[in-house]
């Protein structure tokens, strides 16, 4: 940590240096030290999708000169991150010590509970000028694509030597953006469409499928964007929503249904609703984390639906809880093994954060996941690209992982 702010001297640092102090280290480190004011106590700090991916308790440093109380907390990150943070209000893991807490993460519906709980005290630094959506706090959310309260958002943060992210809202002007719910089985779900501009040559639209579309589809004014400039051909998205934060786990881990609801319920719909493309070639699937997962374990299992996949942070490393058997990117690897004189016909795009958490069980964390994965798939697949980006599991590198991976994967649409 810097050396440690004086309260009374607070406001005029906070001025010069705004709510984040920084300070250059050793080996293309940087020492950050969070600083807030207020009389919420106790407060900590929650730097999302990192290695240490729980709230930290922050240090009440004592009064300033208007006589707030200071808290403030320091950590260090490579000098080209680009982060989330928020504050949490009365974190009930503050007081508890390191094995317990290890203990509440590790336990499914404990870490469920936990999560609503800081959710729902949780709060963007009120001192900052930016602000964006908490891709954690929307998942599951069934009616608003789009934050609705405090709560659902977060602080972004970008290091002296980050590169330049735009984190400014961009509402879909030149496209059509509307949320139905096709079906009328308990697979029913609903899904925000995005339609583009313009049509496509070939009277389909290709299209794009989205997993935890409550969450990504704020990012939709950014294509409808680049669509508008020619940055990327026009094509139709379907972000498909959760029906639940638990359920999301159920599904997206591998549960065959959500194969079923796709095949059966959403795509022919929007084949028939809005003349999505049937040309594989012209189709990719797309998530972040356990979205990552369903969509390489879909474009495997279908390569006559989809031609590409884009997996962002996939949870390669996951293993279903409570029943023995190979993680899910191990037994994926597994299947590719078997099928080494097998095709597999697809484009598949990878990325991953240099700071993502060392989840998973000693066989397969997640960096090691993707690594193994890419070796194993390469042999089989069209084409595979894998990038890093300078961030955790979190939206400064699943946004432009989105947008570098779709402007890759669709640019040969334009020759169609």
């Amino acid at each position: 940590m810097p050396a440690r702010p004086e309260p009374a001297d607070l406001d005029a640092l906070l001025a010069e240096g705004g709510p984040v102090l920084t300070e250059s280290a050793a080996d293309g480190q940087t020492e950050v030290t969070f600083v807030t004011t207020g009389d919420r106590s106790p407060l900590s700090l929650w730097i999302q999708g990192v290695r240490q991916a729980l709230p930290q308790r922050m240090r009440r440093l004592g009064p300033d000169g208007r006589g707030r109380q200071v808290w403030a907390y320091g950590a260090r990150f490579p000098s080209d991150s680009t982060l989330t943070y928020c504050y949490v209000e009365r974190d009930p893991l503050a007081r508890l010590g390191p094995l317990r807490r290890a203990r509440l993460a590790a336990s499914a519906g404990a870490r469920d509970e936990l999560i609503e709980t800081l959710l729902s005290r949780s709060f963007p630094d009120p001192a900052a000028p930016r602000r964006v959506p908490n891709v954690l706090g929307l998942l599951g959310r069934q009616k608003a694509p789009i934050p609705a309260t405090v709560s659902d958002w977060v602080t972004p943060l970008a290091l002296p030597g980050a590169p330049g992210q735009d984190w400014r809202h961009r509402p879909v002007r030149l496209g059509r953006l509307v949320t139905e719910r096709p079906g009328t089985g308990p697979l029913a779900r609903p899904v925000t469409v995005y339609r583009p501009p313009r049509r496509g040559e070939a009277g389909d639209l290709p299209l794009v499928v989205v997993f935890d579309g409550e969450a990504f589809a704020w990012l939709a004014g950014e294509l409808d964007e680049a669509i508008a400039r020619g940055r990327m051909p026009a094509f139709l998205v379907a972000y498909v929503h959760n029906l639940s934060r638990r359920r999301r786990i159920e599904e997206l881990s591998g549960d065959p249904g959500l194969v079923a609801a796709l095949v059966s319920e959403i795509v022919p719909w929007l084949r028939a609703r809005y003349d999505a493309a049937a040309d594989p070639a012209r189709v990719i699937v797309a998530g972040a984390g356990l979205g990552g997962l369903a969509a390489a374990r879909l474009a495997h299992q279908r390569p006559d639906l989809f031609g590409a996949a884009l997996v962002m942070s996939g949870s390669l490393w996951w293993e279903p809880r409570g029943r023995a058997g190979r993680p899910a990117g191990l037994d994926l690897l597994a299947r590719l093994a078997r099928e080494r004189r097998h095709r597999w016909p697809i484009r598949l795009w990878m990325s991953y954060g240099t700071l993502e958490a060392d989840v998973g069980d000693r066989r397969l964390t997640l960096l090691g996941a993707v690594e193994r994965f890419a070796r194993a798939a390469r042999p089989h697949v069209d084409e595979l690209t894998v990038r890093e980006f300078p961030g955790g599991h979190d939206t400064p590198c699943w946004r432009p992982a989105l947008r570098d991976g779709l402007r890759h994967l669709t640019a040969r649409w334009r020759s169609f």
